[in-house]
């Protein structure tokens, strides 16, 4: 990580000249993040095979703050005009901050809302959902994992007692700065805890598959775009803007 980066640095690290440059660019939080949006574009390029041609690039940039502020920055003076930029936040980022702005980040909220054409989330937090699919789909993930690498031996068990339940209930009406502090800290914290969990199990099965922790992810993920939430979400719709680089 380098602080106070200058521009020309960090085009360079980018490396997007116009002879090689992309079609589309996301921008992301984090590798978690990366592997899940990988995951949803693939589903989606299958059932959409003439997207298979684009050339698309998936960077992580830090936090929300950090992709929306890297979002303007780079259709101010970075990437080519021809280069379609846009950002897929964290799931938390949308019900946790954009609906509050009266408690917390009014500005990059306002940002948000000028430019939401081009900035949009993930259907999950990702650390949430490998939890969720760690639990409550075990079975038929090792099978498919097993079926993957031709380990029949391997397994795994969920130590953490994360209430999911609670979690997802509606937000109560807030009605002083301290109470939404106090809702969004203990929302962190639990999603603190699936990060913790999640990394644990995706160590355990690295190990026992001697494979890299990404490719253990991005397993994961790929088996819950395929599976567990075929019915829960349109990726067509979730997708369509970018991928046709519809633009405002």
């Amino acid at each position: 990580m380098i602080y106070k980066c200058p521009p020309a640095k960090a085009i360079g690290a980018i490396g997007l000249r116009e002879d090689t440059s992309p079609d589309i660019v996301v921008l992301v939080e984090d590798s978690m993040a990366k592997s899940l949006f990988f995951s949803l574009l693939q589903k989606y390029i299958s059932m959409k095979s003439d997207a298979s041609y684009l050339d698309i690039r998936i960077l992580e940039i830090g936090g929300f703050a950090n992709v929306i502020n890297f979002w303007k920055e780079t259709n101010d003076y970075i990437f080519y005009d021809n280069i379609y930029v846009t950002a897929f936040m964290d799931k938390d980022v949308e019900t946790d901050i954009i609906p509050y702005s009266q408690y917390s980040n009014f500005d990059l909220i306002r940002e948000y809302n000028e430019n939401s054409h081009y900035l949009h989330f993930l259907p999950f937090t990702p650390e949430c959902l490998l939890v969720r699919v760690f639990n409550n789909n075990r079975d038929g993930l090792l099978e498919k994992l097993r079926e993957i690498y031709c380990n029949q031996q391997i397994t795994y068990n969920v130590v953490a007692n994360l209430d999911f339940v609670q979690y997802n209930k509606p937000f109560p009406a807030f009605t002083s700065q301290t109470e939404y502090n106090d809702y969004i800290k203990e929302r962190g914290s639990f999603r603190r805890d699936c990060k913790e969990e999640a990394e644990r199990i995706v160590a355990e099965l690295s190990h026992q598959l001697n494979v890299s922790k990404e490719e253990i992810v991005r397993a994961v993920f790929k088996y819950s775009v395929d599976v567990v939430l075929e019915n829960e979400i349109n990726i067509m719709q979730l997708l369509a803007s970018t991928m046709n680089r519809i633009r405002r």
